[in-house]
Order: C-alpha cells, then structure tokens, then sequence
C-alpha cells in the first residue's frame, strides 16, 4: 500500500478553501498558520499532531536528493502563546549539493526548524518527520529542548498510528550545552550577543539587513556570529543565520540556512496540482536566478567564508560571495 498518494488523497478531499491552504504551502515557503491549522483540522475532524503526518509527504515535495533519491520531510509545531489558539506549522526537507560530500547536506530536521526559527517563532512544541532521526538530527533537536521533553512523532508503517517518542529517550546520556557551562538553547531567548558593526562601514540596506541576521544567530561556543542573504533577479531576498550545535558538527552553516529557505520557495513539485511523478527543475533555476549572495560573520577561530564560497560555487558559479566582517563596537 502507497501511503503516500493515500495521504494525499485524504488532503484532496477537503474543501477547495482548505485545499488552496494546502497548495499556499508551494508559494509561502512551506509555512501554515494557526487558523488554518485550526480550520484543517476542524474539517478533517483531526488533532495537530495528525496533520502534521498528514503533510510530511507534501513536506518530502521539496526535497531535493539528487545523490541519495531518499526524500525526507519534516514539520515543526511551534510553541503557542495563546492556548485557544493553533500553533503555526513548519515545513523542511532534505537537501544535498550534486558533486559534494554527503556531509555538506541539509537534513529535514534542521531546515524544519530553521524555518520557523528564522520566522520569529521561539521555540517549538513538537516535529515530526518522515521516519526516526538520524544521529546527526538527533543531537541537533537537542540543543533546542536540553533536558526538557521534545516529543518526535513518527509515522508507523503501514498504518495511521502516531509513534511519538521524547527526545530523551532518542539520544540518552546526551552530551548537551549544560556540559560545557551553556546556559543557551537554540531558539529561545539568547543571551545579548553585544553590539556589532561592519567593518569597513556600508550604507547597503541588503548588507545592513544580512547583518541584522548575523546578530540574531545562535554560536555560544564560538562566538562565531553568521548569516546569509541571498536576492534574485527579480528582487526577492532570502536570508539564513548560523545555529551552532555543543556537538559541533551537527551545527547548521548559515550559507545552507539561506538555501534551505530559497528550497522552500523553489519546488515544483505540488501534489496536488501536477503529477507526483514531475521532476523540479530546481538546481537550473538556482543557478540562473541568482543576482547576489552576501554573507557577513564575527570571524574567530571559527570561519565560514570558505565552505561558502564552495557551496556557492557549487549552486551558481558566476556569482561571487559579498564577504564582510562585523566587529564589536567596543573593539573587544
């Protein structure tokens, strides 16, 4: 039994407004928010964790595999402030740079929470993902919940049951940011960073909006501060920030937080609306659309300039990477 195309006919069978919440998802960047959440699940006569297996097959939809064919999808619950209110749901997926190492790549786990990170969301209540997280993703989840309950729902085969399993019991004896004197997690209120300025100074807003990003980054251990803006021809802008990781190579680079975001908006492989079978045409778009890329970090021991300029060799070689450093205003 497919289950796949079974979930994507149960979603078809809602309302044709409920049905265009769903299709949003390809143009919004793989984001629901709470009132629809609400609405779907009215309709469906579901709960949130329900919809949220619902929609990994149409999360799996922007993956992009081309070295492994394995697409996964994720879905982040972020935290609600309001109880009678639905939370916002996140989507993410796989994806791996053609003719670079496998450890380049960006997992679901990370591209999920990535997005609802870098939309204002401060933490989040639950994920779910297409099948049980590997090591990598398990220690990455981690540094979001420490020792606090982050439940991981799993959809078990062959059947509509929900395998929900707390991230302490995924990665026991967890090696976490309380080992080496953290007070930080990832996503939440963080500790002031400072105050930091390009140097030299530029009055680009591109530049000043890259940097605004970097401030907002997430590196306790290096002090490492990252972000990336990308913009297309046609104006949009897509940015990233660097979430550092107490187990180090877990950490998201800020470069591939950027492209998870532009994946997330450069898919054409809607369920619902072409077959299942369509190839996206994704890496030639990426390659062609592309006017600039800016990266901007507080370099320390840690330095991200290089695998950027590698990675964004690798996705559209006639652009050059916009490198500028930000300093502490007070020179320390």
């Amino acid at each position: 039994m497919d289950t796949r195309i079974d979930t994507f006919a149960e979603i078809s069978n809602l309302s044709e407004e409920m049905k265009s919440s769903i299709n949003d998802l390809f143009e919004n960047g793989g984001i629901l928010k709470g009132k629809k959440v609400k609405a779907i699940c009215s309709e469906l006569s579901i709960n949130t964790e329900e919809l949220m297996l619902l929609l990994l097959p149409v999360a799996e939809c922007f993956a992009r595999a081309p070295i492994s064919s394995f697409d996964v999808g994720a879905v982040v619950r972020a935290k609600a402030n309001d109880r009678d209110v639905c939370s916002n749901l996140y989507l993410g997926a796989n994806f791996e740079y053609e003719n670079l190492s496998l450890n380049f790549s960006i997992h679901a786990e990370q591209a999920a929470v990535s997005n609802a990170w870098l939309n204002g969301e401060s933490g989040i209540e639950s994920i779910a993902t297409s099948a049980a997280p590997c090591g990598h993703c398990r220690q990455f989840l981690y540094e979001l919940s420490g020792t606090n309950q982050l439940p991981v729902i799993i959809p078990e085969k062959h059947s509509k049951n929900i395998i929900k399993i707390d991230i302490q019991t995924l990665l026991p004896s967890a090696f976490g940011p309380e080992q080496l004197g953290c007070e930080q997690l990832l996503m939440r209120d963080n500790l002031d960073v400072g105050t930091f300025l390009l140097n030299p100074l530029v009055d680009d807003e591109f530049v000043l909006q890259v940097l605004e990003q970097a401030r907002s980054s997430y590196a306790p251990y290096t002090k490492n501060y990252a972000a990336c803006g990308i913009q297309l021809k046609n104006g949009s802008m897509f940015f990233g920030r660097y979430a550092e990781n107490v187990a180090h190579n877990p950490s998201f680079s800020a470069f591939s937080s950027a492209v998870s975001q532009l994946a997330m908006r450069s898919v054409a492989k809607n369920p619902l609306i072409i077959s299942q079978s369509a190839e996206s045409n994704f890496a030639s778009d990426f390659a062609s659309n592309i006017k600039r890329v800016v990266f901007v970090e507080n370099s320390t021991l840690a330095n991200q300039k290089q695998t950027a300029e590698l990675l964004l060799s690798n996705l559209a070689k006639q652009v050059v990477l916009d490198y500028y450093q930000m300093v502490p205003k007070n020179g320390k």
